[in-house]
């Protein structure tokens, strides 16, 4: 009898096991239709709408103050008096987080047009660019560099920068105007996503335009 007994609450523990919970009704809950439809809802939308616009901004956030985010940088002369000519180069930060092994080299347009006049060869093209390791620079820095001396040709550079953020291009044009130098420039990110993206362009009051009013890069 006792063997009986054993096997049949065995089975009744085996068919307890084996069984589903049931999810607990809105009367169990305590809860009226409604709130378990809001409940579903926001339970539900957490898991099927899309959220990758939202997981990019959240990444994005994350990565930026490792990789420098949106930030960059460039290189302006500055002139203590205008009319002198050896301005101090200057490395000016712009943005919201540092910059991180930032490299620039510098190509002196004049020097390349006079060496494709020339036919000198890629190798002998690429010997006169300066390069330079700036390393790394706080928000909203600014470095003094070295100073140049400048000549009565204008200063027309190429600056290629590198980051940890990626590469961005700074186009700087230099001309005397009267008795006093006058300066542009523009930086381009690169490669652009679809077309040249522009980060920064600054123009001196009085810097020589062309006929249609722009600047001659």
């Amino acid at each position: 009898m006792a063997n009986k007994l054993l096997g049949i609450f065995l089975c009744l523990i085996l068919s307890a096991c084996s069984t589903p919970p049931k999810a607990p009704t809105t009367d169990e809950r305590g809860w009226d239709a409604g709130e378990m439809e809001r409940y579903n809802k926001v339970f539900m939308d957490g898991w099927t709408t899309s959220q990758s616009g939202e997981t990019a901004e959240i990444n994005e956030q994350i990565a930026s103050p490792i990789t420098g985010g949106g930030s960059f940088a460039y290189i302006v002369p500055t002139f203590f008096n205008p009319t002198h000519n050896s301005p101090m180069l200057t490395l000016v930060h712009r943005g919201e987080y540092p910059l991180y092994d930032l490299t620039v080299r510098i190509f002196d347009m004049a020097t390349f047009d006079n060496m494709v006049r020339q036919n000198n060869s890629y190798s002998d093209k690429l010997r006169e660019e300066v390069q330079s390791s700036v390393s790394n620079i706080a928000p909203n820095q600014a470095r003094m560099l070295k100073t140049v001396q400048l000549g009565s040709d204008p200063l027309r550079w190429n600056l290629f920068f590198s980051a940890r953020n990626g590469f961005f291009t700074e186009l700087l044009r230099v001309r005397r105007v009267g008795n006093e130098w006058k300066t542009a420039l523009k930086v381009i990110r690169t490669p652009a996503p679809s077309k040249e993206q522009t980060l920064l362009e600054k123009i001196d009051s009085g810097y020589p335009l062309s006929k249609n009013g722009q600047v001659e890069w």
